[in-house]
């Protein structure tokens, strides 16, 4: 090969790992969203509310539930509070 094919060949397969990133991070987040419905599914089983937790009606939608939960992980999350207890 010349090159400038092997150049295109490895531009290529940079682009395409960005892109399996890109989905992995997709399939990671859908199977984190699964987990929460799922929880929220047997909550009353654990004596926690996590539609409360969140601040949402029973009614929400996938994405409202998306939505809230990284609200709240950006609000607790360690990098974020270094002293606050609340936060671990």
């Amino acid at each position: 090969k010349s090159m400038a094919q092997q150049t295109g060949a490895n531009n290529t397969q940079r682009k395409g790992g960005q892109n399996s990133k890109g989905a992995l991070a997709s399939i990671l987040l859908a199977l984190l969203v699964a987990m929460l419905l799922c929880d929220l599914a047997s909550a009353k089983d654990q004596g926690r509310d996590f539609y409360k937790i969140l601040e949402l009606k029973k009614n929400a939608k996938a994405a409202d539930i998306k939505k809230a939960y990284r609200k709240l992980t950006l609000q607790y999350h360690p990098d974020r509070n270094a002293g606050d207890e609340d936060a671990k």
